[in-house]
């Protein structure tokens, strides 16, 4: 990414990008609590808090802690950012967020479509993103083919499990059945290649968490969360390498619905 290149983040100097990523996370930390207060209450903050997603982004140096604070900052800002008068923050930000990750795309796409159902953008500003995002498809469309080309063979299966799809599945119930698989791994469950069986409970256990959040903000009436969530999650599913990664930037938003539900559950109690 562009922003690891501009900081000059290498073994002899890996200070600046690490306090960056510290400060981002940090930042977001803050964001994302004080949006779960206002949207659900503050025990629902609070088990956020403690929950490993803020330890495991300052610990884990990476651009994706950065695009993490972009993508967070237009996440729970939406509502003022999609006003006319915002609209070159809003500009800024996914642009910002463009030059970190790819992943931008799923949420530049995202706002695209908010503004086409809503139809609550002036034309040239909705030129203006559609540009931002022509632009960004073509940068980004070498990655795209890669990971395309790299999943081609199944490799996140294992042998066994390749094999007895193989066997026995036929199209279409075969990639079903895979999709479902990329589905449950893109939440955590799949196998860790460390080896490490702590670190694979700990993460399928979250997983739980994250894809019965997942079901509950399908009822959501926030247009541009259901939009935003689906798509990011649909997309992967079905064309890139189901990674924990890809999803980081809404699964506090995952975690969070999930955690109400059953804060809710045990105070009518």
């Amino acid at each position: 990414p562009l922003v690891v290149y501009l900081l000059s983040y290498n073994e002899s100097n890996p200070y600046i990008f690490s306090l960056i990523n510290i400060l981002c996370e940090f930042l977001a930390y803050l964001l994302w609590s004080n949006f779960l207060i206002n949207r659900f209450n503050k025990t629902t903050a609070l088990i956020f808090a403690f929950s490993p997603i803020p330890l495991c982004l300052m610990i884990i140096h990476s651009a994706d802690t950065i695009f993490y604070l972009f993508v967070t900052i237009i996440f729970v800002n939406f509502d003022k950012l999609k006003e006319s008068k915002n609209f070159y923050f809003l500009f800024i930000f996914l642009f910002l967020s463009l030059i970190v990750r790819p992943s931008a795309l799923s949420i530049i796409i995202s706002v695209l479509i908010y503004f086409i159902i809503t139809k609550s953008i002036k034309n040239f500003h909705f030129t203006l993103l559609f540009c931002l995002f022509v632009v960004s498809l073509y940068y980004y469309s070498p990655y795209f083919f890669f990971e395309v080309d790299k999943i081609k063979n199944f490799i996140y299966l294992s042998n066994s499990l390749r094999n007895y799809i193989e066997i026995n599945l036929f199209f279409p119930f075969n990639y079903f059945f895979i999709y479902l698989i990329k589905f449950f791994y893109l939440f955590g469950f799949i196998p860790s290649f460390s080896g490490n069986l702590t670190i694979y409970f700990l993460r399928s256990f979250l997983a739980i968490f994250f894809i019965f959040g997942f079901f509950l903000i399908l009822k959501n009436t926030k247009k541009f969360e259901v939009i935003f969530i689906n798509l990011t999650i649909l997309f992967i599913v079905f064309f890139l390498y189901p990674t924990y990664r890809y999803i980081m930037p809404i699964t506090p938003l995952l975690l969070g619905y999930s955690i109400n539900y059953f804060v809710l559950i045990f105070l009518k109690k």
